[in-house]
């Protein structure tokens, strides 16, 4: 398949347990140098990338999303380039529930990813975070959207915080779920074979 294709272009995956562990896990690939994938440990895609010789290059079990941002941020910042984005960031529940809708766009921008929710004093010291590592001299941009609160705390709250406008996306679907899907191109040839014949008469 695809993956078994590209794998030799992989420099590693960064595993976790549990659906709790998904945006954790998320920003310490973003904040990963190399081109870092992320894999749930005992399901297929994991043992795959193992057969593969795709090493694991990181850990996200039992690791919060705070802890991972400031493990993604210190990294970013020991860097001779920067990992983790400082112009994006993106927010989801924590308990993996929209991940099917932004995990691939958080990865290929390197952006941290954490529940924006004032429902623990946790979550809010992740977003918090997050906002205070966004580039203050410029516009930023905040995908997803929040679990908790209103939504005119949300948005003046990015505003304020992370000067950073919100990207209502957290139905925004993965493109590498399409990108992985095996299309046929007979409609494309009847589309061209008809053109052709129309130009001939």
């Amino acid at each position: 398949g695809l993956l078994t294709h590209f794998a030799s272009s992989l420099d590693g995956y960064i595993l976790y347990s549990n659906a709790n562990e998904t945006n954790a896990a998320l920003t310490l690939a973003s904040g990963t140098s190399g081109n870092v994938i992320v894999a749930s440990n005992g399901c297929g895609l994991s043992s795959l990338l193992d057969e593969l010789g795709v090493p694991v290059v990181g850990d996200a079990t039992n690791l919060d999303t705070l802890a991972a941002l400031n493990l993604a941020i210190a990294s970013s910042s020991s860097s001779s380039s920067s990992l983790l984005s400082n112009r994006m960031l993106a927010f989801a529940p924590n308990d993996g529930s929209k991940a099917s809708c932004l995990a691939g766009y958080v990865v290929f921008g390197r952006m941290g990813i954490t529940e924006f929710s004032y429902d623990s004093s946790d979550i809010t010291g992740a977003w918090e975070t997050l906002l205070a590592y966004m580039n203050p001299n410029t516009l930023n941009a905040a995908m997803g959207w929040f679990t908790g609160g209103d939504e005119y705390g949300y948005v003046s709250t990015l505003a304020l915080q992370g000067s950073a406008w919100s990207h209502a996306s957290d139905w925004s679907t993965n493109l590498d779920i399409f990108s992985n899907q095996l299309t046929s191109l007979s409609n494309y040839a009847t589309r061209a074979t008809r053109r052709e014949e129309a130009m001939k008469s």
